[in-house]
């Protein structure tokens, strides 16, 4: 049986973020405007579809769903795991990224 080695930490931490650093994402989805989030929040199922990010606060996010025209506010917090439609920096399209909750945005 093999056991959890430094490589194992490395990807797990790859694909974990921060509440805070969900947060910068997202002020820069923002003003990208052409990259989509979908997300899960805490004890639900993931969204059925994706949608821009139309504002961001000191500790939510308002998004907007084109196919519904619809917005909706998420808690920073309550967000625990999210996916892009594109790839934007280091985060590769449709692949679920997990979110730490942090206690600055409580």
């Amino acid at each position: 049986m093999q056991g959890f080695g430094p490589k194992t930490k490395l990807e797990k931490t790859a694909t974990t973020i921060s509440g805070l650093e969900f947060k910068q994402l997202l002020i820069q989805l923002l003003n990208t405007q052409t990259i989509c989030i979908r997300f899960r929040l805490i004890g639900e199922m993931w969204m059925p579809h994706f949608v821009r990010v139309h504002a961001v606060n000191e500790k939510v996010a308002l998004f907007y769903e084109e196919k519904k025209d619809r917005y909706s506010l998420a808690k920073f917090n309550n967000i625990m795991q999210f996916e892009l439609d594109e790839r934007f920096q280091i985060f590769q399209p449709n692949y679920h990224y997990d979110v730490i909750p942090s206690p600055e945005l409580e």
